[in-house]
């Protein structure tokens, strides 16, 4: 279906986003019934993050706060990333603890674990929500 969010394969973070979390591998496609518009979907390190109507919602491991919802609370649903206020995100990317967005402003934000700069900010190490930062979005 269109729109919608399929997924399969390890669980045990929540990162299938069905509302529960587990040690079995998910074998087949299952619906994340809370999501519809969705126009992109990325998978990092155990969580997964998708793009429906200009907002990113991201679910999994949050260890590194690589979901952005502010905290470091594994979630098994979908949250919305907190960015600021206006900002409407055109494309996601994830890596294995982070992850970027470019909102329609033109300006970068990055969330989640910024070990060895890959959010291109100096400090701090963890990004709990998204931020403003030096990655330049790659052409």
């Amino acid at each position: 279906v269109q729109g919608r969010v399929w997924c399969w394969g390890a669980n045990h973070r929540g990162q299938i986003g069905t509302g529960s979390a587990g040690a079995d591998i998910v074998p087949t496609a299952t619906q994340v019934a809370s999501l519809q518009g969705v126009s992109d979907v990325q998978a990092g390190g155990a969580f997964t993050c998708a793009l429906a109507q200009g907002r990113v919602w991201c679910w999994g491991a949050n260890h590194r706060g690589q979901l952005g919802d502010g905290t470091f609370t594994d979630r098994v649903s979908p949250v919305a990333v907190q960015l600021p206020s206006g900002e409407s995100v055109a494309e996601v990317v994830t890596g294995e603890e982070h992850a970027c967005a470019r909102a329609n402003s033109g300006r970068v934000y990055c969330w989640g674990s910024n070990h060895l700069g890959p959010l291109g900010l100096d400090d701090p190490l963890w990004i709990l929500r998204a931020e403003a930062g030096g990655v330049r979005w790659p052409n």
